[in-house]
C-alpha cells in the first residue's frame, strides 16, 4: 500500500473483551491525513506486553465511500527497540487469504527514539522518490479503549504479501530478513543469521549460493547476474548520506534479500527511525572501533571510507577498489533527491502537517500523564526537546 496524502481511509476492528493495562473496552486507530481517518476496535484477552497478541478481530475498510470488510484481524505488540521507550509499537495482520491493497500486514511504531517524527516518513519518501523498493509511511492516531495513545508513524511492512503486490511472486520462498546484528553478507554470519520469511522453507542452499557468490567477486561484474548492483549502492550512499548507522555498512541489519523470479537479488531496507544521524554517538562509535577521535566527532566530515570501516568484502569489492560506479550514483542522489532546493521544502510541508499531532502527543493531562506510555519507567522527547 503507497499510502499517500490526500486519501482516505477507514479500519474497524470488532468488538470483544480487552484488557491492557487495566483498561477495557475499544481501542481505534486514527491515520491522519486532510481527509484521512483509520479507526480500528479490537478486543484482548490480559497478557504480558512483551507476549501479546489477539486474533479475535475484524475490520472495515473504507476509503472514499468505498467500503472493504475483513472477518480476520491479528493484533499484536511489535516493534523492538520501541520497547525502551514510554510507547509500545503493534502490528495488523489481515488472514483468511485477503489483502488490504496488496497488504496483509501494516506496523504502527511510535518512533520514540528520536524527537522530530520526520525521519521515517522522510526515509520513505526519499527511497521512493529514486523509485527503489521500499515501503511507504504515514501518520497515524491511535486510541485503545477510547483513550487516546498517542501519535504514530503507519507503515507497510516487507513480507511475503509485499513481494506478491510488487513482483507478483505468490507466497514466495525466496525473501530472507536480515534483522540480527553483524549481518555482513558472508556466509559463516548471513547464511545462519536471515532466516527466510516463509515458514514452510527449511532449505536455504540459494541463499548460501549467493551469499558464496558475494563472497568470491572480485568485481561487479562477477556478480551482475545475480545481484541488483546499483540498487545496492544507491542504497549504500543513502546510508552514507543520512549517517544511518543501523542498516548494513555498521550495524549489519534491518535489510531484507529477496531473489526475484528472473533470478535477481535485491537488497531492501526497513526501520528508518534511526537515519539523519539519530542516536550516532551511540550507534558509531559507542559500539565499535571505528576511527573516531575527539576531534573526529563531526562525523559530516567523514570520508566514505572512513564512515563505512566494517571490514565488508562486498564494499571493498564494488566500492573501495574502485568508486566510479558509486560516485556517480551518489552524485545522482544528492542531485535529485539529497540536496537543500528538493528536500529542505519537503521537511518544512512535513513539518507544519505534524506540529499539532505531536503537540498533542506531548501533552499531559490532568494528572501529569502523557498518552500512550504503557512502560513505567521509560522516558521519550518532550515537546520542547
Amino acid at each position: 500500500m503507497k499510502v499517500v496524502a490526500n486519501k482516505g481511509y477507514c479500519l474497524y476492528l470488532p468488538d470483544e473483551e480487552i484488557s491492557l493495562n487495566n483498561l477495557k473496552g475499544l481501542s481505534e486507530v486514527k491515520v491522519i491525513d486532510d481527509n484521512m481517518a483509520l479507526v480500528s476496535t479490537l478486543n484482548y484477552n490480559a497478557f504480558e506486553q512483551e507476549k501479546f497478541e489477539t486474533k479475535n478481530g475484524t475490520m472495515t475498510f473504507e476509503i472514499n465511500g468505498n467500503v472493504e470488510e475483513f472477518d480476520k484481524i491479528t493484533f499484536k505488540l511489535g516493534g523492538s527497540s520501541s520497547r525502551m521507550h514510554g510507547k509500545s509499537g503493534y502490528n495488523i495482520k489481515i488472514r483468511g487469504k485477503k489483502n488490504l491493497h496488496g497488504r496483509t500486514q501494516i506496523k504502527l511504531r511510535p518512533d520514540a527514539r528520536e524527537a522530530t517524527f520526520l525521519r521515517t516518513k522522510l526515509a520513505t519518501d526519499i527511497h521512493n522518490r529514486l523509485g527503489v523498493p521500499s515501503i511507504s509511511s504515514n501518520y497515524a492516531m491511535l486510541y485503545i479503549n477510547g483513550e487516546y495513545m498517542g501519535f504514530y508513524v503507519l507503515m507497510d511492512s516487507i513480507k511475503k504479501s509485499w513481494i506478491e503486490f510488487e513482483y507478483g511472486d505468490v507466497d514466495t520462498t525466496s525473501l530472507y530478513e536480515c534483522d540480527s546484528s553483524g549481518n555482513d553478507l558472508s556466509v559463516q554470519i548471513s547464511g545462519r543469521k536471515c532466516p527466510n520469511e516463509n515458514d514452510n522453507v527449511t532449505d536455504n542452499s540459494e541463499l548460501i549460493e549467493f551469499l558464496t557468490a558475494l563472497e568470491n567477486a572480485q568485481s561487479a561484474e562477477d556478480i551482475e547476474d545475480i545481484f541488483d548492483v546499483d540498487l545496492f549502492l544507491t542504497e549504500m550512499a543513502y546510508e552514507f548520506l543520512v549517517g544511518s548507522w543501523d542498516h548494513y555498512l555498521i550495524m549489519g541489519h534491518n535489510f531484507d534479500l529477496y531473489k526475484t523470479k528472473e533470478g535477481k537479488w535485491l537488497y531492501i531496507v526497513n526501520d528508518f527511525d534511526a537515519d539523519f544521524g539519530q542516536d550516532i554517538s551511540v550507534g558509531f562509535p559507542g559500539m565499535m572501533t571505528p576511527p573516531v577521535t575527539a576531534d573526529r566527532a563531526d562525523f559530516t566530515t567523514y570520508s566514505f571510507a572512513e564512515w563505512a570501516h566494517m571490514q565488508r568484502h562486498i564494499i571493498d569489492t564494488l566500492i573501495l577498489k574502485d568508486s566510479t560506479r558509486f560516485d556517480n550514483i551518489l552524485k545522482n542522489l544528492v542531485t535529485e533527491i539529497f540536496n537543500p532546493a528538493t528536500l529542505f521544502p519537503h521537511i518544512d510541508e512535513l513539518k507544519k502537517f505534524v506540529r499539532p499531532y505531536v503537540e498533542l502527543d506531548k501533552t499531559p493531562d490532568e494528572n501529569g500523564n502523557y498518552p500512550g506510555r504503557t512502560h513505567e519507567g521509560a522516558e521519550d522527547y518532550t515537546l520542547a526537546e
